[in-house]
């Protein structure tokens, strides 16, 4: 979301009380402020991944060339937010970058390595090429 677009959404709000009112919702972890001075907010990502935006960044996998390996997680308590929180620390950091992300999935590259993580209800599920 770009900070301009705050004045729409909190018009019946005075101006003066916005820096107030984002660092309440950074604080709660609702909102996060991005390098390019845009916010992230996790709630409003799309519950699915775009299937031909996700048919490019993950590929079928060329089984004689490739290697793929796979995890799966299952945790009986993961706190509400948990995958916005680490989705934002992806964003933010330089190592991985993100091809693709959705409410509780995201696909990260690094160099020629693919990286997806998945949350699904009863746990979670991790591949890497």
């Amino acid at each position: 979301l770009r900070r301009d677009h705050l004045t729409q959404l909190w018009k019946d709000h005075p101006f003066q009380l916005y820096p107030y009112m984002l660092k309440l919702l950074h604080t709660f972890e609702t909102v996060y402020p991005l390098e390019s001075g845009n916010l992230f907010i996790p709630c409003l990502l799309d519950n699915e991944p775009d299937p031909e935006r996700l048919d490019t960044v993950w590929p079928s996998l060329d089984r004689n060339r490739e290697t793929c390996y796979g995890r799966h997680y299952r945790f009986e308590f993961l706190p509400v937010g948990f995958f916005g929180r680490m989705t934002f620390r992806f964003l933010n950091q330089l190592t991985w970058q993100p091809l693709e992300y959705w409410r509780n999935g995201i696909i990260l590259t690094m160099d020629e390595y693919l990286c997806c993580f998945v949350m699904k209800d009863g746990g979670w599920n991790s591949n890497a090429e």
